[in-house]
């Protein structure tokens, strides 16, 4: 668990935590989306997710094909 003071944002806590805002694809409190901005309140928990190889439908060559 990790304490912070007040008014702390999303943002605050990636940088509390030395991760780059910039690498992170999308941060949850207490289950749902929030961005960067968002003022944490008392015992919110906060998940934090960087982008794994997102975008595979666009990415994949046109003579693959998928297996159902």
């Amino acid at each position: 668990m990790l304490s912070v003071p007040q008014g702390t944002t999303v943002d605050n806590v990636l940088e509390i935590l030395g991760i780059p805002a910039a690498e992170m694809k999308q941060t949850f409190v207490n289950g749902l989306y929030q961005q960067g901005d968002y003022v944490l309140q008392d015992k919110e928990r906060v998940a934090i997710f960087p982008p794994i190889a997102g975008g595979w439908l666009r990415s994949m060559s046109p003579r693959t094909q998928l297996l159902g």
